[in-house]
């Protein structure tokens, strides 16, 4: 397996793309989520209000990010699965997905959550109760 991913062409190019999807899979999260504590700054600046730490929303937003990137995952892995099925029974037959990958990519996409939640964090730790809550 090693051989063919990075001896081979269509190996490389099969690994480039998975690291591309990796970058573009941390963009759109990131985006999605900066815009999700954006439109709900006015909640986080009331909990900092009322005492919650910063730490502590950086958690919750933290949260929020591997959530979406899990469900993803789930998705994706059905979607491999019912295509890996489909290919094997009417175009490769001897295709196989190995067992490892779900557990591989779910880690994966968890650290691309991670990853992703660090512009909202920047956002939630630069949020002054006092300041905000004047406009």
């Amino acid at each position: 397996a090693i051989f063919w991913l990075t001896k081979t062409g269509a190996g490389g190019g099969l690994l480039l793309s998975a690291i591309l999807g990796f970058a573009i899979g941390i963009l759109i999260i990131s985006q999605n989520l900066y815009a999700s504590v954006l439109e709900s700054l006015q909640q986080y600046v009331t909990l900092r209000a009322f005492g919650f730490q910063a730490k502590t929303l950086a958690y919750i937003v933290l949260g929020q990010s591997i959530g979406i990137a899990l469900a993803a995952w789930l998705i994706g892995t059905v979607m491999g699965y019912v295509f890996s099925a489909l290919t094997k029974a009417f175009v490769l037959g001897w295709i196989a997905q190995p067992v490892i990958v779900p557990l591989v990519t779910m880690l994966l996409c968890a650290l691309m959550g991670a990853i992703s939640s660090a512009s909202a964090i920047k956002l939630i730790h630069r949020i002054e109760p006092a300041n905000a809550l004047r406009q």
